[in-house]
């Protein structure tokens, strides 16, 4: 995603200081429905194609714009239309069935499954921090749908949102894109150094296995937080989710700083079990999730996006009645590569990680 570049405006109101006001989806969005029933080859083109995931911000594959001209709804014969097939860019993409409810700003055209609803706002371009704020707004207004009740196309365009007002009673969109201006302004993220000249090959390394605690100066609980307790404010509540970094919520925890940590890996230990973010910024911990420093690389962004990668390999042996507690986080292994010594190969792993980025972001 483009970066904001919006200015922080210290006099905004809270959340709780502004009127809120109602309307269905359909009012304030033009609603368009996915297409396909069945997907169309991917070929690692450059047009993504969203599914009903929860992982990925709904990509799920990678096609090419001239497979979608020719591909039809079953792929069993050629239809050779095109505009109801893509949609954006910087529109908002909705799961109506499998993972229910998960909302995305999509930046550049994208193609969908019959399982993806997409959404424009009439008469307004979405940008990134007004895509931020209703996607929020959106998932709340999908929690009453599941798997057993979907949240299919013709109950979204009926379904009731809650919106700031502005003074003639219309959506406030200054304010809510201003909203998310300041969060984001507010939290400090490092940027990734460039890569000095070195051999980032997987393979040319030895690999070793360690416990988490033998890499970790604190593995530490979160502590539960009930939302109608909490305070709005601008530092990320980390909850037991696979989506956003894990931020669930923005809180105020000056009061509650026992749990809170900054340059620290979080870990689910229930809900989306043994998911893993690095959280450079400060950020509180919920119950439902453990963080652990890394000793003596904790502000190594580097070293913490590859540690954070070994701890997701072992995510799959966890699940809902098996969780990911403090004592198991402790003593989960994780593969590293090492140095001829057989210790933990830090330079590889911040050498690895910025070839990414070399290669992937920049």
């Amino acid at each position: 995603m483009g970066r904001i570049n919006k200015k922080i405006n210290p006099t905004l109101p809270n959340l709780n200081e502004v009127e809120w006001g109602t309307f269905t989806i359909q009012e304030i969005f033009n609603v368009v429905d996915g297409f396909y029933n069945k997907k169309p080859p991917m070929t690692n083109g450059n047009l993504p194609f969203l599914g009903a995931t929860e992982n990925n911000n709904g990509i799920t594959g990678f096609t090419d714009i001239e497979i979608v001209k020719q591909w039809s709804k079953t792929g069993s014969s050629i239809d050779n239309t095109i505009n109801n097939k893509t949609f954006g860019p910087n529109w908002l993409a909705v799961t109506n069935n499998g993972s229910v409810g998960n909302v995305y700003f999509m930046e550049t055209t994208y193609t969908s499954s019959h399982d993806v609803t997409s959404l424009s706002l009439k008469n307004k371009t979405i940008n990134k921090a007004l895509g931020l704020f209703l996607s929020c707004i959106l998932r709340e207004a999908g929690k009453p749908f599941s798997y057993g009740r979907k949240w299919r196309p013709k109950r979204m365009r009926t379904t009731q949102i809650v919106l700031p007002l502005d003074k003639d009673k219309k959506p406030n969109w200054d304010y809510m894109e201003q909203y998310i201006v300041n969060i984001m302004q507010n939290i400090e993220v490092p940027e990734l150094e460039p890569l000095k000249s070195s051999d980032t090959d997987l393979h040319s390394v030895h690999w070793k296995e360690f416990p988490i605690k033998t890499i970790s100066e604190i593995i530490q609980s979160g502590h539960d937080w009930e939302s109608y307790n909490r305070v709005t404010g601008s530092q990320p509540f980390i909850g037991s989710s696979a989506l956003n970094n894990g931020i669930t919520d923005y809180v105020d925890s000056s009061n509650r700083e026992k749990y809170v940590g900054k340059n620290v890996i979080g870990v689910n230990r229930n809900g989306s079990v043994g998911y893993a973010f690095y959280h450079p910024y400060t950020a509180y911990f919920s119950g439902d999730t453990r963080f652990i420093k890394i000793a003596d690389f904790s502000n190594n962004i580097n070293v913490n996006l590859f540690i954070t990668t070994m701890i997701m390999q072992q995510k799959d042996k966890y699940a809902y009645g098996y969780k990911m507690g403090t004592k198991r986080l402790s003593s989960q292994k994780i593969m590293l590569p090492v140095t001829n010594e057989n210790i933990p190969d830090w330079q590889f792993m911040e050498d690895y990680i910025k070839s990414i980025s070399n290669s992937k972001l920049i």
